[in-house]
């Protein structure tokens, strides 16, 4: 299982301050393992230059994943996610396998049945929006590489 969180939701140390788009997250072998090491790795650090860019940025937690004992093993029976809202491009998140998507929506529609509020999002100017951050990525990594082709002491 693998986790790819919002970019600036787990830190990276470093100098390199003009790359926005990086991220990372963790893989486990199983969801609450994930959910763990994400509530670990997930803190926010007031010193650190992302959360500046993210403003609002709630805490992690272990909602609905947590059972009322304080472990994992009861959550399938005691946890419900009347609090969770889940958003969801449907063209976007149906462009994929046919296994994969089977196994999805099973999942979003398990999460309704335990409360979640499904809501359908529709995202104008996808193909402007795709454009602008393919140049933002390129512009970014160009400038990194670049410092560190001509400055030999800058990590690659």
């Amino acid at each position: 299982v693998g986790l790819a969180p919002t970019c600036g939701r787990i830190l990276f140390d470093g100098n390199v301050k003009s790359v926005t788009n990086v991220k990372g997250g963790p893989i486990a072998a199983t969801v609450e393992d994930i959910a763990l090491t994400y509530l670990l790795l997930g803190q926010i650090e007031e010193s650190h230059f992302y959360p500046s860019m993210i403003r609002n940025m709630p805490p992690p937690h272990l909602d609905g994943i947590v059972g009322s004992s304080g472990t994992t093993s009861d959550t399938k029976t005691t946890t419900t996610t009347t609090t969770m809202r889940l958003g969801i491009f449907w063209d976007h998140f149906k462009d994929t396998d046919p296994e994969v998507l089977e196994h999805a929506v099973k999942t979003v529609r398990y999460l309704e049945t335990r409360g979640a509020q499904l809501i359908n999002v529709t995202i104008p100017h996808l193909r402007e929006i795709h454009m602008a951050h393919t140049t933002k990525i390129i512009s970014e990594f160009g400038i990194s590489w670049e410092k560190a082709f001509f400055n030999k002491s800058v990590a690659m």
